[in-house]
Parts: C-alpha cells; structure tokens; sequence
C-alpha cells in the first residue's frame, strides 16, 4: 500500500469582501488604454467612450467619471485595448482595499456608493 501524500498551500482571506450577504457581480468593459488597474479599483461609466468603464474621479470634467457604479473583481489589464472586467455591482467592502481615480479617496464617495448598494466598513478584523 502507498503512503498518502500531503500538500499545503498557503490561504490568503479576501480582504476587500467583508460580506459575501448581498453580493450582486456582473462583467462590462473597461476602457483600453488606462494600464492594468488592481482588483478593488472603484469605476464610473465614461459617458464620452461608449460608457465604458474607467477609474472614478470627481476631479474629471466628465460629469459620469465622477459617479461610482461598481467595484473591479480581479486585476484588469488594459494596456491591449478593452477589457472585459468582472465587477461587483453591490455589497460590502473593506475600504483599505479600494482604489481611486485622481486624488481621491473614500470620502469623496462613501454616500454615492451606498446608494447603489456598495456598503464599506473601515476596519476588518482577521
């Protein structure tokens, strides 16, 4: 009889979900040209590009850019034109984990995000 053999692998926890409860995904475009953007990376429609998505930014003359619409789910790479990206379109969200467009931060979009149903919390325990 052989032995049994083991493996282990290291678990990382997700630390941008803090609650899979209400968790509402889809996947749309992301406008090419804008590099790889990290899983975690808040997004608007870019009503100028065929509303494609792109980095929210309340800096952008762009009235859409400045209205948070989803939450990116995995790194996107976009430096070979349109990506299709994962999103979460709803749920709640560890804030150290998200990422802006500009200079901004959590505060520029806190109440805009949870009226469309992206909840965050400011610390995560282990």
């Amino acid at each position: 009889m052989k032995n049994p053999e083991f493996s282990s692998e290291s678990y990382t926890p997700d630390r941008l979900v803090v609650n899979t409860d209400g968790l509402r995904t889809g996947e749309e475009t992301v406008l090419g040209g804008q590099g790889t953007l990290a899983r975690g990376t808040v997004v608007a429609r870019d009503s100028v590009n065929a509303n494609k998505l792109v980095p929210v930014d309340s800096a952008s003359a762009t009235a859409s850019i400045n209205d948070a619409v989803a939450i990116l789910a995995q790194d996107v790479d976009t430096s070979g034109g349109d990506a299709a990206a994962p999103l979460y379109y709803a749920g709640e969200f560890n804030e150290a984990e998200l990422a802006f467009g500009g200079t901004d931060t959590i505060a520029d979009h806190r109440d805009a995000m949870r009226q469309r149903g992206l909840f965050t919390r400011s610390a995560v325990s282990a």
